[in-house]
């Protein structure tokens, strides 16, 4: 189950945009539960919105199981994609 974007709140307000933008973790449990439920939980991150490095935290300290990233044609090259995505992967790693 998707339950929406992982987005920085440097760029965007929870004010404005809500809870579900930002899908922070203890949000997520309190719907799940503690432990392992038996759906897989997503979320969509986007490069050049959302900071890998913050606000996508190790698997296993997260419910989350899998990180869906877009990215937009014509999007500046201003970031080192492979940088952004080595805290993409180590947030969306598999359980131990």
């Amino acid at each position: 189950m998707e339950f929406g974007y992982k987005a920085s709140k440097e760029i965007f307000d929870e004010d404005d945009f809500g809870k579900w933008k930002f899908c922070n973790d203890d949000d997520i449990r309190a719907i799940v539960g503690e432990g392992n439920p038996k759906m897989k939980i997503a979320v969509m991150a986007d490069v050049g919105r959302t900071d890998f490095e913050e606000d996508i935290i190790p698997k296993s300290e997260s419910p989350i199981d899998l990180v869906r990233i877009a990215t937009y044609a014509g999007l500046r090259n201003d970031y080192q994609y492979h940088g952004d995505l080595q805290g993409a992967h180590r947030g969306s790693q598999n359980r131990a």
